[in-house]
């Protein structure tokens, strides 16, 4: 034991602020690294291997994980005392990946696909969020800005001002499309067998049949 250090050495192991270490090295008490000026100040690695670095450079710091000379992956984990739980991920391929409270993975950001999943591993569209929430909402969009000029929600579809035949909004019962609004002339298709109706207050207003006959305040028009 060195009293001026508070240093203790004890089978192999160093302590310092403790007179048990319970590991090689063993500091109870505030570790302070200074004047160092070189990168790689901490260096995680085995005999051979090594696996992580803690580095600098000017007023940015750097947390870099990796296999020897392949890339790594970080998890970010929590600890009860009895088990260990995966709250978020990153792979080595850039890949984000997110934990509910089962460690069931929830959200997804595919780095090679730039997509964005909620409720998916496997998203197949820039933005896919999915998920058991009856009788609520799967999605909100809410704008609390100025009630005057308050905007609500983009949907754009193709880059050449409003031409061609590109569909906006889908609307579908499965996986099966009942019908879309696309950017031909403002054209709104439904896709069903069984006619279309507008209602308001319950009440049915405008009813348009399958094979075309309109109706205003009646539900089975028999005529165009």
């Amino acid at each position: 034991f060195n009293n001026t250090t508070n240093t203790v050495f004890v089978a192999n192991s160093i302590g310092i602020g403790t007179s048990s270490p319970a590991s090689k090295l063993d500091v109870v008490g505030l570790i302070t690294g200074d004047g160092i000026t070189s990168s790689n100040v901490i260096t995680v690695q085995d005999t051979s291997t090594r696996y992580g670095e803690i580095d600098h450079g000017g007023s940015i710091s750097y947390f870099t994980s990796r296999y020897d000379s392949a890339d790594g992956g970080f998890i970010f984990r929590s600890y009860n005392g009895t088990a260990y739980t995966n709250r978020f991920r990153i792979e080595a391929n850039g890949d984000l990946l997110g934990y509910d409270t089962s460690n069931n993975i929830k959200l997804v950001w595919d780095a090679s696909s730039e997509a964005l999943g909620i409720g998916t591993t496997t998203p197949d569209a820039k933005l896919f969020v999915t998920g058991s929430s009856s009788p609520g909402y799967v999605a909100k969009f809410v704008n609390t800005g100025d009630s005057t000029n308050a905007l609500g929600l983009l949907i754009q579809a193709g880059t050449n001002n409003g031409f061609g035949d590109n569909k906006l909004v889908s609307f579908a019962y499965g996986s099966t499309e009942g019908g879309f609004i696309s950017n031909n002339t403002g054209t709104l298709t439904y896709a069903g067998t069984t006619g279309l109706k507008f209602k308001t207050n319950s009440l049915d207003r405008l009813s348009i049949t399958s094979s075309g006959n309109v109706g205003i305040g009646i539900t089975n028009p028999s005529a165009k």
